[in-house]
């Protein structure tokens, strides 16, 4: 696919945001299922409601010198966001076995480590609202959980875990 076909959940970034390349619809998920779209080294998602704070906290990791999770690049519009595309494996139903063994799930846990460490100094606003689907507001403690891990939201290397993906339900 290329600029002249874009999906029309595409158009509405293309004026403001350089997106040159073919157009690559990136499989896996089940709420944005055919909306998440690759052209070149970017990826373009729903948005949502909490797609600004979720930008902030990758943006955090980063700055920890962490790169576990894609780069926030832009919010054009309140319909989509852009980040930047991290090569890998993907895991979809039906995992292959490399996704489903010790290593992986070792290698799961060490992303999610990093991440929980780095959230412990994540300058936190007052207006910040996080997601309430999968988060135990009760605990209000300071780490930011990813709150869906599956295999869909991993990117390997090698059979390696070297990336989380979709933030959405992050809190």
């Amino acid at each position: 696919m290329v600029r002249d076909e874009l999906p029309k959940e595409l158009i509405a970034v293309t004026p403001s945001v350089d997106l040159d390349g073919d157009v690559e619809v990136l499989q896996g998920g089940v709420a944005n299922a055919g909306a998440v779209f690759r052209v070149g080294d970017k990826v373009s998602r729903p948005a949502n409601p909490r797609s600004a704070i979720v930008h902030r906290f990758l943006g955090h990791l980063r700055r920890r010198g962490l790169e576990i999770a894609p780069e926030p690049l832009a919010l054009p519009d309140e319909q989509r966001e852009l980040l930047r595309f991290i090569p890998g494996d993907v895991p979809i139903p039906p995992f292959p076995l490399w996704a489903q063994t010790d290593t992986a799930l070792t290698s799961i846990a060490v992303l999610l480590r990093a991440m929980h460490d780095a959230s412990l100094d994540f300058p936190a606003k007052a207006s910040d609202t996080w997601s309430p689907e999968m988060a135990d507001f009760a605990l209000d403690g300071p780490v930011i959980c990813h709150n869906d891990v599956c295999l869909e939201n991993v990117v390997f290397r090698d059979g390696v875990a070297i990336a989380l993906l979709d933030f959405d339900f992050a809190a």
